[in-house]
């Protein structure tokens, strides 16, 4: 092999091992914390209707879903 191609064979090798180096030093090791469970909120609004409001966490932050759970008419 003649000067130039060990030249351009040398650079790659440091290349690729430059960048397994990098990611090995420089990746996020600690673990994802796990998620907490939904917390549910009851509320009566008026004496016929009682609803549930939920907040739960995931990925995209915060998610919040109310559903009427029981109208009972008096």
């Amino acid at each position: 092999m003649n000067k130039p191609g060990v030249a351009v064979l040398s650079m790659l090798i440091g290349l690729v091992s430059g960048i397994l180096v990098g990611y090995g030093l420089f990746t996020d090791k600690t673990p994802r914390p796990s998620l907490p469970d939904p917390q549910h909120y009851y509320y009566r609004l008026n004496d016929s209707t009682l609803v549930r409001h939920t907040i739960s966490v995931s990925d995209s932050g915060l998610n919040h879903t109310v559903d009427t759970l029981a109208v009972e008419s008096r």
